[in-house]
Formats: structure tokens, C-alpha cells, sequence
């Protein structure tokens, strides 16, 4: 599987720029087709083992380093993904995956039974993203 590596820089702007900036995209870009009335609804459920490793290489600034989650959108459980976040020397890289509600009950309650068929069937880089998850012990980080 090929990794591509991107930038991903985040920027505080104030509400006048807000406005200019949705001014000017308009005139090249349209409403994002997935948005209610223009914003849409994130839920993400993110992963960390007994010692908070994933916590502690963000606040410490890990040069390498990884997260997961289970993520939806507007509330509508049909559509889920189990995601694999890596950064590496300031660049960042997502490799995702979609599960079943049922799916991801079970990696939520431990149970990693029902999904090894799936896994076995799976892309090489689908198997490589929830092989790392089966490998780490896990608790509920926050919805």
C-alpha cells in the first residue's frame, strides 16, 4: 500500500476573516453537500492504552506517532469509520476503514471475535489499521 504523507496546518482566524474568506470561496466552491444548514455534526471516539501513550506523545510533541478513533457524522450511525491518524516529522497521514455499528460496539467492548473473517478479507492496509487496534489494550477516551 502506498503511503501518502500531507500537511495539515490549523490557523485561528477572527470572525472578520471568517466572513472574507467564505466570501471569496463561494465565488470557486460550493456548499459542502454533506452539511445540515451548513455545519455538520462530528462524533469521534478516540483510543488510548492504560498509560495515555497517545496523550502523552502529543503533549510531549512526539516527532512520530499515531491515534485512533471511530467517527460518524450528523448522527447517523449507518455510516462509521475506524480511522488510523499518523504523524511523522510534521506531516500527517489517515488510513480509514468503514465498520458496522455493530463493529464498533464490539472494538468499544473488546470483542474482536466477530470481526477476524472480515479482517482476513480485507485490503493489506485495512488489515495493517485494525490489526493495530486488536494489538493495544483500550479504554473509552470521550465521545
Amino acid at each position: 500500500m502506498d503511503t501518502k504523507f500531507r500537511h495539515e496546518w490549523k490557523h485561528e482566524i477572527t470572525c472578520s476573516d471568517r466572513i472574507c474568506i467564505r466570501q471569496r470561496l463561494r465565488a470557486i466552491a460550493g456548499p459542502d453537500p454533506h452539511a445540515i444548514n451548513g455545519i455538520y455534526e462530528i462524533r469521534s471516539l478516540y483510543f488510548d492504552n492504560l498509560y495515555d501513550k497517545a496523550l502523552r506523545e502529543k503533549v510531549d510533541g512526539v516527532n512520530r506517532r499515531e491515534k485512533f478513533r471511530i467517527r460518524y457524522y450528523n448522527g447517523n450511525t449507518d455510516y462509521i469509520t475506524l480511522e488510523k491518524k499518523s504523524k511523522l516529522n510534521g506531516l500527517c497521514n489517515k488510513v480509514s476503514a468503514r465498520i458496522s455499528a455493530e463493529e464498533a460496539d464490539a472494538i468499544i467492548h473488546g470483542d474482536y471475535a466477530q470481526m477476524m473473517t472480515r479482517i482476513l478479507l480485507a485490503a493489506s492496509g485495512i488489515v495493517m489499521l485494525i490489526g493495530l487496534v486488536f494489538a493495544g489494550v483500550f479504554r473509552r477516551r470521550g465521545v
